[in-house]
This record gives structure tokens, sequence and C-alpha cells, in this order.
């Protein structure tokens, strides 16, 4: 009986040619750069059989020759999200993918986010003023914050990497 978790070879060998001819091999790095469409978070894409499907998952069909599990996902090695040599794409869990970024800092969180109000030391001093009685609309009122940043900020809600008391 045919495992149905393999492709068909004629498509694998498909993919490859298409992941090969539409990539930039980037010599040192490794890194295979996809050469066509990119999305807004910096993932190739294409349609492959009318369906829309990453440039990056598409190569893990054709390189390795199986679908990806349910509860799986591809996790780039490199952390170079346009990459698709197959050799940098591993087959994880979304717990595993985030870890893998956690660990590597990849994320951009607190002051290195552009969308950040406060400073580090902002949220220090709003968790010690609120274990010393401050109330949130007179620390948001301080800060030019809202009061809910103010109580997510106190409680280790968001900026969860920064030491200090937690209401």
């Amino acid at each position: 009986m045919e495992n149905k978790n393999i492709l068909n070879e004629k498509e694998r060998i498909t993919m490859r040619e298409f992941i090969i001819e539409n990539s930039e091999p980037i010599p040192f790095i490794g890194c295979w750069i996809y050469l066509g469409s990119i999305n807004a978070d910096g993932y190739g894409r294409r349609r492959w059989h009318g369906r829309k499907i990453m440039a990056h998952r598409l190569s893990y069909f054709g390189f390795v020759g199986k679908t990806i599990p349910k509860g799986k996902e591809i996790m780039h090695t490199c952390d170079i999200r346009c990459c698709v040599n197959p050799a940098h794409l591993k087959l994880c869990t979304h717990l595993e993918n985030i870890k893998d970024r956690d660990i590597k800092q990849r994320m951009m969180r607190g002051e290195r986010s552009p969308f950040a109000k406060l400073k580090e030391k902002d949220v220090r001093a709003i968790r010690k003023a609120w274990a010393n009685g401050a109330t949130g609309p007179k620390l948001a009122a301080q800060y030019g914050v809202d009061r809910a940043t103010i109580w997510n900020a106190a409680h280790g809600k968001i900026w969860k990497h920064i030491e200090g008391a937690i209401a």
C-alpha cells in the first residue's frame, strides 16, 4: 500500500526544478534566496496548482518528498525567511519554532519594537510604583499610555523579558 505522506516522484521533480530555477545560492552562507514573490513578512510565496503556498514549504515537499503533518511546520535553521535550501529547513512543532526564535532573539520586543511607547526603565519603574500602591490612571497619565498598558506591564503580561517586581 502506498504511503499517502509521500508525494509522487514526477511532482517532486517538478517542484525541485522550480525551486532551483527560481532561487539564487549565496556562497559561504548556503542559503538559496527565493527570487519570486515575497510577502510582507519576508517569506517567498507561489501559486501551485491554483493554491497559494510558501516557497520554503514547496522546497520541503520537493526535496524531502513528504507532506507536512498536522501540527507541524517548517523552521528555517538559517533564520532567512526567503531561503528555500532544503538543508536549512527542518520539520518542527510551532512551540519548537517559537523557542528557536526566542533563543536567537529574532523577535523585536521591548525597545527594539518600533511600536514601543515605553522604555525598559519605565517598565521597571511602573512595576515598582504599582507594588507601592500607585494607581493605573496616575501612571498612565505620567507615561502617556493607556491604563490597560500600565496594568499589563505591571502584571507582566507585556514586557515579559524585563526583570523586576511583578504585581
